[in-house]
């Protein structure tokens, strides 16, 4: 008896997990240098300073983007630690790193649409991903803590694939940049120019009503009332809020796509890997 091959789903991976951190996303490359980096970052090439340019497919030289992300397997603190006896049991066995890559390439009239989910696939969030019917893509890599291997999961929508966000990151909170002047102080913030000539204003209005009330005083005979001077507003900020680092070059090649300080759980994730995915409410 035959067996149809074609119309069925002969490999199937499906993961679900926590992303590590933000995904990066990728649109331009240095024919130069051959990094790639964002157009929403820089439009020089940040290593030798050549102009940058569209990522294209091989083949048909479409424009391309890509929104890459690392992840952490929805699994139990309990079965973690049974995974990582059996690697160390397993001679020349490795750990895993978990990675993913979703594209968007451009339309007919060459629009390059980033992929809509890329903004929620946010540090914390949960995400599912599952890709058919053609394999991940496995690298070795040397990192901080010993030799891994990087699971790639290619994330195309011909194959049916797909990346579903299960419950969005919590927001963080927004901090606004602090001036500190040379002694350490807060330097205060400028007053746009149309405020300042407002405030200028109503407080040479406050002076005349003043004046006249006086005046009336005078006349009646009762004591003067005065009004309270415009306080100038409050610009300064009680402490300065250290910025989360930003956002580095990070894909200088096609066998590593991270920086090696990325390759390690350290400082990168501190929740999640460890939790039961099945008391998650």
């Amino acid at each position: 008896m035959a067996v149809e091959l074609n119309n069925r789903v002969n490999l199937g991976v499906a993961l679900t997990g926590w992303l590590a951190c933000d995904n990066y996303l990728f649109d331009r490359t240095c024919s130069a240098c051959g990094g790639m980096y964002s157009s929403f970052e820089t439009r020089m090439c940040p290593k030798c300073g050549a102009a940058l340019t569209y990522i294209r497919v091989p083949a048909t030289q479409k424009a391309m983007c890509i929104s890459e992300g690392k992840m952490y397997p929805a699994l139990s603190e309990k079965q973690l630690a049974k995974d990582a006896q059996a690697i160390v049991a397993r001679k020349r066995a490795l750990p895993i790193e978990y990675r993913f890559k979703l594209f968007g390439f451009a339309d007919d009239q060459g629009v390059l649409p980033v992929p809509a989910i890329h903004k929620r696939l946010k540090r914390g969030a949960l995400v599912e991903i599952r890709m058919y019917n053609h394999q991940p893509v496995v690298t070795p890599f040397q990192s901080e803590k010993g030799p891994k291997v990087e699971m790639m999961l290619m994330v195309f929508e011909a194959y049916g694939d797909k990346c579903e966000v299960l419950s969005d990151a919590k927001v963080r909170d927004t901090v606004t940049p602090v001036r500190i002047n040379q002694d350490g102080s807060v330097a205060p913030m400028q007053v746009p120019n149309d405020l300042a000539s407002a405030m200028k204003e109503l407080a040479a209005m406050q002076e005349r009503t003043a004046a006249i009330m006086a005046n009336i005083a005078k006349m009646q005979g009762a004591p003067a009332t005065t009004l309270p001077p415009v306080a100038p507003p409050d610009t300064r900020v009680a402490s300065a809020v250290p910025t989360e680092p930003s956002i580095e070059d990070v894909l200088m090649d096609d066998e590593c796509p991270f920086d090696p300080s990325e390759m390690d759980d350290a400082d990168v994730f501190d929740d999640g890997a460890a939790v039961d995915p099945f008391k998650v409410g």
